[in-house]
C-alpha cells in the first residue's frame, strides 16, 4: 500500500482476518485500540463485516464495546453484549462510571442478560443492588434475570432472598417465571423441601399459576434427591389435573422413575407419553432401560434397545444398561453379545459401560470372562480405567478367587490417585481377604 493513502475499513478488516486466522488475536486487539479512539465508526464497522467463520472472542468484543462508547453510542454497545459475555458488560459499565455516563435502565437489563447467560449470580445480585442506589428503578425483567442467574448457578438461598424482595415490593410482583426460576434453582441443588413450599405457595397463591416447566422443575428435584416416589406422586397430581404439556416433565418424570428402578412404571409412563402425543427422546428411553437394569429385565431391555429409532439413537449409557439386565439375569454371553454390537455400531465404550460390563460377568457367574475382558483392555491400551472399573475387576477377582490379583489391582488404585477412599493393607486384610472377606468390606470398614 503506497505511504500516502491511508488505511481504510476494508484493509483493516483484511488485516484483521488474517490475524484471527492465524491466532494472532492480540494483533487483531492492537489494531482496533489503534481505531477505537479517534476512529470509533470505522472500528465498529471493521467489527460488523468480520467473517462469521471468525467469530471474535472476549477481548475483540470488549474492544468494539468500548469503541462503539468512545463515539457516545451507547445503545449499540448494549447491543454488542447481546453476544452474552458478562465480563465485557461489567467491563462496559466500568467504562461508563469513568466517563460519568448515566446507566439507565436499558444498561442495566442488557449487563443483567448477560449474567444471566453465564450464571454470575452474585455479580446479578449486585447490579441490582447497584441500581437501587443510582436511582434506577428494576422492572420485574431485571429480577427475573438475576433470578435466572441464581437458577443457573443452583443457589437457591439467594433466589430466594430475591424472591422475598419482590414479594415485599409495592410497585412490583413475582409471576411464574420468577417462582420456577427460584424452584430450579433449588432444583438444582438437590433440595426437596423449599421447592414443595413454593409450589404449594404458587397453587394458593393464585397469581403465578405453576407452568410445565415448574412442576418439571419440582419432580426433577424429587429426583434429585432420591425421592423418585414422591416425584411420581407429583407428575401423577399434575396429569390428573390435566397437566403435562411438555415433553419435559415427562422426561423427569421418566427418569424418576428409572432412578427408582420401577420398570413398570417407567413403561407405563412411556406408553402415556406416546400416547399424549410426544415421541420420546434418548433420555427418556434411558431412563426406561436403566429401570429395567434395576429390575433385572433383561429381554424387555433389549426388545427396547432394539426398537430405538434414529433420532435416539443408543448410546455407551443404553448399551450399558442392558449389559447390567442381562448380568442380572445371569446371562453371560447375551451381555457380551450386546457389548460386541455396540462396538460393531460404532458407539465408543465408556467407564461406565465397560465397569458395567464387567460387573455383569461377575453377577453371571462368569468372573473368567470378566477378568479375561479386563486383561484384553488393558492390553490394549487407551484411557486409564476409572475406580468405577477398578472396583469391578476387583470384585471379579474376588468371586473368582483370584486375591492375590484383587490386592495388586487395589494397590494400583491407591497410585492412580483414584477418588475412592482407600486404605493400606496390613497383612491382617491379606489374611481375612484370603479367607473370603471382601476386599472392598475391608477399606469400607477402616474409613
Amino acid at each position: 500500500m503506497p505511504r500516502d493513502t491511508p488505511p481504510d475499513v476494508v484493509s483493516y478488516s483484511t488485516v484483521v482476518a488474517a490475524c484471527r486466522r492465524g491466532g494472532a488475536t492480540q494483533q487483531a486487539l492492537d489494531l482496533l485500540d489503534e481505531m477505537r479512539a479517534g476512529r470509533w465508526r470505522e472500528a465498529l464497522q471493521m467489527y460488523d463485516d468480520m467473517p462469521s467463520s471468525l467469530p471474535p472472542n472476549e477481548a475483540l468484543l470488549h474492544a468494539a464495546v468500548v469503541a462503539a462508547s468512545a463515539g457516545g453510542e451507547w445503545r449499540r454497545s448494549l447491543e454488542l453484549l447481546g453476544a452474552g459475555q458478562p465480563r465485557a458488560a461489567l467491563a462496559l459499565l466500568r467504562h461508563m462510571r469513568s466517563l460519568d455516563v448515566k446507566r439507565s435502565l436499558l444498561t442495566y437489563n442488557a449487563a443483567l442478560g448477560a449474567m444471566a447467560q453465564g450464571g454470575c449470580w452474585e455479580e446479578a445480585t449486585e447490579l441490582l443492588a447497584e441500581m437501587g442506589r443510582e436511582r434506577v428503578k428494576p422492572t420485574l425483567i431485571s429480577f427475573n434475570l438475576a433470578l435466572d442467574a441464581c437458577a443457573k448457578a443452583a443457589r437457591g438461598d439467594a433466589a430466594m432472598d430475591l424472591l422475598q424482595q419482590l414479594r415485599g415490593s409495592r410497585r412490583l410482583a413475582p409471576d411464574v417465571v420468577s417462582y420456577t426460576s427460584v424452584i430450579t434453582a433449588f432444583s438444582r441443588a438437590g433440595d426437596v423441601a423449599p421447592v414443595l413450599g413454593l409450589l404449594g405457595a404458587m397453587e394458593e397463591g393464585g397469581t403465578a399459576e405453576p407452568d410445565d416447566f415448574t412442576w418439571s422443575s419440582a419432580v426433577a428435584a424429587c429426583d434429585r434427591a432420591g425421592e423418585w416416589a414422591q416425584a411420581l406422586a407429583l407428575f401423577r397430581g399434575l396429569r390428573a389435573a390435566g397437566g403435562a404439556t411438555s415433553a419435559a416433565v415427562w422426561n423427569a418424570a421418566l427418569s424418576a422413575a428409572g432412578a427408582g428402578g420401577q420398570f413398570e412404571e417407567a413403561s407405563t409412563l412411556l406408553a402415556e407419553m406416546r400416547a399424549a402425543g410426544f415421541e420420546p427422546g434418548l433420555r427418556a428411553l434411558n431412563a426406561v432401560l436403566r429401570a429395567a437394569e434395576s429390575a433385572g429385565e433383561g429381554e424387555a431391555a433389549m426388545e427396547l434397545l432394539s426398537a430405538m429409532r434414529p433420532g435416539a439413537e443408543p448410546d455407551a449409557a443404553s448399551y450399558a444398561y442392558v449389559v447390567g439386565a442381562l448380568g442380572r439375569q445371569g446371562r453371560a454371553e447375551l451381555a457380551l453379545g450386546v457389548w460386541g454390537a455396540m462396538l460393531d455400531e460404532g458407539v465408543r465404550a465408556d467407564a461406565r459401560s465397560f465397569a458395567a460390563l464387567l460387573a455383569a460377568l461377575t453377577a453371571a457367574g462368569r468372573a473368567d470372562a470378566a477378568l479375561q475382558t479386563w486383561e484384553d483392555a488393558r492390553s490394549a491400551g487407551g484411557e486409564t480405567p476409572s475406580a468405577g472399573c477398578y472396583r469391578a475387576a476387583i470384585a471379579a477377582c474376588e468371586a473368582g478367587g483370584e486375591w492375590r490379583a484383587a490386592v495388586g489391582l487395589w494397590e494400583e488404585m491407591g497410585r492412580a490417585a483414584m477418588s475412592s477412599p482407600l486404605v493400606p493393607l496390613s497383612s491382617a486384610h491379606s489374611a481375612a481377604f484370603a479367607q473370603g472377606v471382601p476386599l472392598l468390606a475391608l477399606a469400607e470398614a477402616e474409613t
